[in-house]
């Protein structure tokens, strides 16, 4: 019996994605916590002076910046207000918050999971950890 060659073509495409780098998918992800600031009504602040202490070491994490690039944040803005995104995945962190009048303080120590989002077979992945939300009080 002979096997149409079309039919063979087929039949590899379907048994053998996972030898082409395409299944794979294009979808990202990144190492990092997300982090929202909030004041003591419960809303999202728009804007914030922070400073960050990552494993030992100090840095401005405030949105806007207020000393140009910091590197090791990101300022994510939203129609309800601003979050700070953290890049990496850092032992232990401490945030200082000052927005309008309120203050808050945040001490973590990070737990991350690994996230695969185009299957534990394409890459390596990312480590995160969950949204954590700093509520700031009056002074």
């Amino acid at each position: 019996m002979k096997v149409p060659f079309a039919l063979i073509l087929i039949l590899l495409s379907v048994c053998c994605t996972s030898c082409y780098p395409e299944a794979c998918g294009g979808v990202a992800c990144a190492d990092g916590i997300p982090i929202q600031i909030v004041d003591s009504a419960g809303q999202r602040v728009e804007a914030f002076e922070a400073t960050l202490t990552l494993d030992g070491v100090e840095q401005d994490a405030s949105c806007p910046p207020l000393r140009g690039n910091y590197g090791g944040t990101e300022c994510l803005y939203g129609s309800s207000g601003v979050s700070l995104w953290l890049k990496g995945n850092p032992a232990h962190l401490v945030l200082s918050v000052d927005s309008g009048g309120e203050q808050g303080t945040l001490d973590l120590t990070p737990q991350y999971r690994a996230q695969y989002p185009n299957g534990p077979d394409c890459g390596e992945g990312c480590r995160s950890a969950d949204m954590v939300t700093v509520t700031l009080a009056p002074k």
